[in-house]
């Protein structure tokens, strides 16, 4: 009976300080189209990295010779990347993509392995020219938070935009990927109470 009278007692206390208290624990996008929230990281010579945050701003991201960024998403997400290049210079370009969920094993060279053993060779994208340029649903990517984009070679390549199709959560609607129940912020007093009556 005392464990009933917590459980009301702790319902009656959400619906009076109502759901918008508890939006920051909602950690699905906003959207089905998610960009990068900063630039964590440079290397080499990349002239405007931060226009990739933007979602698609005229800025651009210039990747001059062997260099790269990493992106950080600010939480994990999942999903099918894609770029577009708005200018190429130079023959046998390419852009390779990496993807971490800590920032303490981001690499050009590769990715958190897809299994539990080893590790994951870059995406490479031979650039031909300017237009889209888009993984393959094969190769969509699930629990990454940091993204690297490595150009590796003489030249320069153009990026005006940099997004990830949010593929996880495929039942649910596409404006409605927040409306998901389950999340809860606790002061650590009904924690308490509920721990004496259970244990």
């Amino acid at each position: 009976m005392k464990l009933q009278a917590v459980v009301s007692a702790l319902l009656l206390h959400v619906s009076l300080t109502g759901a918008a208290k508890f939006e920051q624990y909602i950690l699905a996008p906003d959207s089905r189209t998610v960009v990068p929230a900063s630039v964590y990281k440079v290397n080499g010579s990349v002239v405007g990295p931060q226009a990739l945050i933007s979602g698609g701003s005229r800025k651009k991201a210039k990747f001059q010779d062997i260099s790269a960024v990493t992106y950080d998403f600010g939480k994990n997400t999942a999903g099918i990347v894609s770029f577009n290049v708005s200018q190429v210079t130079g023959k046998n370009q390419f852009i390779g993509i990496t993807f971490l969920e800590s920032s303490l094993w981001i690499s050009g060279e590769s990715s958190d392995g897809t299994v539990v053993t080893g590790i994951d060779a870059p995406l490479w994208f031979p650039i031909t020219g300017p237009g889209v340029y888009k993984a393959d649903a094969d190769h969509q990517r699930g629990g990454f938070r940091y993204m690297s984009l490595v150009h590796n070679s003489t030249g320069t390549v153009e990026l005006v935009a940099l997004t990830v199709q949010f593929t996880a959560m495929p039942h649910w609607p596409d404006n409605g990927l927040k409306e998901y129940a389950g999340y809860f912020n606790c002061d650590g007093t009904w924690t308490r109470e509920i721990s004496s009556v259970l244990f």
